[in-house]
Order: C-alpha cells, then sequence, then structure tokens
C-alpha cells in the first residue's frame, strides 16, 4: 500500500501545500484515488476469504502449535485489515467503527507477550527481524479513536521492552505518550470530525534505530487563536526510559514533513530512517 499511496500523492499537489484546509480537501481524494480503491478492494475480498479460517481454528491449549501459529497470525490478518484500507481514515465515522479490531488486537498481543515472556530467558534480548506487533501498538495508541483503547496500547508498548525490527520499543512508546498529550489539546468545541483532520498533520520519523524522535502536529496557539504547525525532538538522555521532549523553530513551511523525503522538494530530507505520515 506505501508505495500506492505514494504515487497518489506525488499525483496530486498536496506536497506542495502549506495550508491546512488545503490538506484537507485533498487527504480524502487522495484515499479516493482509482489505485489505492482498487488495492483496498482487493484486499478486503481476500481477508474476507480468510476470515472463516480464523475461526475453525480449535483451541488446544497455548502450547499447541496449531493455536500458537493461529494466535501470531491473527494480530497481521488484523493488522491488514485496519491499516492497510486508507479510505477508511477520510472519515471519523468510518474509523470509529474500527475500534472493535483494534480492541482485539490488543487482546491477542498481551497474550503473545506473555507468552513470549515465559519462553524468553531475558526480555532485553526479544528480538523480531520483521517488525512484531510494536508498530501496530503504536499505530493503535495513535489512531483508535476510543480514549481507552489508546491507553491500553500505550500500558501494552510499555510492558514490551525489546528490539523490534529496526526500533527499539522505547521510543513507540514515547511517542504514544506524546501522542496523548497531542489527543488531549486537540478536544475542543469542533466537531469529531474537524479534530480528526487535525490529527491528520501528525507527522513523525525516526533516528538512529529510535534513539531521536521527530514529530510535528497542530497545536492551538491561544494569542493568535489559530492552530499552527509544530515540531518537537525527543532524545533518551543518559539512557534514560523517559524520553526528553524540546521544541524547535517552527517550520519554515506548513508543507508535509514527508515531502522533504523526495527527490523534487526544495528542501534538504531528514537524516533518519522516514516515518510515517499519519493518514
Amino acid at each position: 500500500m506505501g508505495p500506492i499511496m505514494l504515487q497518489a500523492m506525488m499525483g496530486s499537489t498536496i506536497l506542495e501545500c502549506e495550508h491546512q484546509q488545503q490538506m484537507g480537501d485533498l487527504f480524502p481524494s487522495i484515499a479516493k484515488d482509482s489505485e489505492v480503491q482498487k488495492f483496498c478492494n482487493d484486499t478486503r475480498r481476500d481477508m474476507d476469504s480468510m476470515e472463516q479460517a480464523h475461526h475453525d481454528v480449535d483451541d488446544n491449549g497455548l502450547d499447541s502449535p496449531p493455536y500458537l501459529r493461529a494466535l501470531c497470525l491473527r494480530p497481521r490478518f488484523l493488522s491488514v485489515q485496519v491499516f492497510s484500507t486508507p479510505p477508511q481514515y477520510a472519515c471519523i465515522q468510518s474509523i470509529v467503527a474500527l475500534t472493535p479490531k483494534p480492541r482485539e488486537f490488543l487482546s491477542l498481543a498481551e497474550l503473545a507477550i506473555r507468552i513470549t515472556r515465559k519462553t524468553t530467558v531475558c526480555r532485553v534480548y526479544s528480538l523480531c527481524v520483521d517488525g512484531g506487533i510494536a508498530w501496530y501498538l503504536l499505530q493503535i495508541a495513535l489512531h483508535c479513536r476510543d480514549p481507552l483503547v489508546r491507553d491500553e496500547a500505550i500500558l501494552a508498548l510499555d510492558g514490551y521492552a525489546s528490539q523490534d525490527g529496526l526500533w527499539t520499543t522505547r521510543s513507540l512508546h514515547a511517542l504514544a505518550l506524546r501522542n496523548h498529550v497531542v489527543e488531549q489539546q486537540n478536544v475542543n468545541g469542533d466537531t469529531t470530525q474537524v479534530q480528526w483532520q487535525r490529527l491528520w498533520r501528525r507527522e513523525y520519523y525516526l533516528e538512529d534505530g529510535g534513539e531521536r524522535v521527530v514529530l510535528r502536529f497542530l497545536e492551538k496557539e491561544l494569542e493568535l487563536d489559530q492552530w499552527i504547525l509544530v515540531e518537537e525532538v525527543g532524545e533518551f538522555p543518559d539512557k534514560e526510559a523517559c524520553a526528553k521532549w524540546t521544541r524547535q523553530l517552527n517550520p519554515p513551511s506548513g508543507r508535509l514533513l514527508v515531502q522533504e523525503g523526495f527527490p523534487h522538494a526544495s528542501t534538504k530530507g531528514p537524516t533518519g530512517l522516514p516515518g510515517q505520515m499519519d493518514l
């Protein structure tokens, strides 16, 4: 889905936009791009055909190979349903309707973490080369519209100490915690759809395997009575568990952070691996 979304973005004018209202108008149209829609429809059809297979797996006990395989596959299945269909992120009603799936993912993730703790000699040495579940826990903490589910995802990240793919999970946990504050500040008298559109501007990337986290989001400027784009950097001084967040100079333009990584961009891109634009 990533390359298809990038192609749709590059085919629009969104990378040149600097105003929130313009981006708010373009995001839904990009999510409804014909290639994006085709991919999502094909994925949905495949997922529907696989749904019954997951329900047919008998619970033969936590130690049985069929159960453990199903336990590993079901979260992957849910992650495709929730995170690989961008059109459903355009509307607050559709994203709210997804809530039961992240809730199920968390239940399975908690069980998987407990089993991992039993079978791992030392949690520090827990390593997953393909990304594991931590990245999906972060996405739930960022996107799910149920605050209780988001809090559960943050707690799960805190208890999942490991090297998950390229990233240390403490960086993902720090990002989820900072987003908790962003979510609280975002709630005001506007409609839930307007609040959700502001959250589209959350962008982040990780450097040095997650030792440094860069986050951009919209914040209310009380004196101007308007929402402005700000940037913060989270770092872990002296190997501390909690990140220290430092406010940077406001971005020179309102353009998407992701556009800095494209060859045609006028500014130099980030030095670390790109993170994700939330849509």
